[in-house]
């Protein structure tokens, strides 16, 4: 069944991929699910150690002005 989630895509390199399948499999998760858990517990020890993160939703215009930026190789990493 499809989702409809976001998508997140990352480059990494065959070994990494490879093991990350082999921790999937061990904890009978999907690759997904896998680094779902993974992305999850690693936000939640940076938000300990820091503060939480605060996420605002971006307007329609944002949105487009936001992936214009990253098509550009300019998107906004600052505050």
């Amino acid at each position: 069944m499809a989702s409809d989630l976001p998508v997140l895509r990352m480059r990494t390199n065959a070994d990494n991929i490879a093991k990350i399948k082999a921790i999937a499999k061990y904890n009978k998760r999907s690759v997904s699910k896998e680094m779902e858990m993974l992305l999850e517990r690693y936000i939640a020890e940076f938000e300990k150690e820091h503060k939480e993160i605060e996420v605002g939703f971006m307007t329609p215009k944002e949105l487009l002005q936001d992936a214009k930026d990253r098509i550009s190789g300019n998107p906004p990493y600052g505050d």
